[in-house]
């Protein structure tokens, strides 16, 4: 399933979706919500929560654009290492 198709779904369907066949990556925590990563496809998909309970409190569903989109999910200390080589 391509993004574009992902983003043609409904919220109910793409929740669904996820449940099935995405896979959860990590979380990340901002001041106001639970951001959780999942890979489906060859796609990054965010799941941002209120609440830290899976599938509860859900507000948003972000297919992710492009790689770059996922500089919060890693560590700054991992880029200091590859800008010194």
């Amino acid at each position: 399933m391509e993004a574009q198709s992902i983003r043609s779904l409904n919220y109910h369907d793409r929740i669904r979706l996820l449940k099935r066949y995405g896979n959860y990556l990590t979380t990340r925590i901002n001041s106001y919500y639970y951001i959780k990563l999942y890979s489906i496809s060859g796609q990054f998909v965010e799941i941002w929560s209120s609440s830290h309970i899976p599938w509860e409190g859900i507000v948003k569903i972000k297919v992710l654009n492009n790689t770059k989109a996922l500089e919060p999910y890693l560590s700054k200390e991992l880029f200091q290492r590859v800008a010194m080589q």
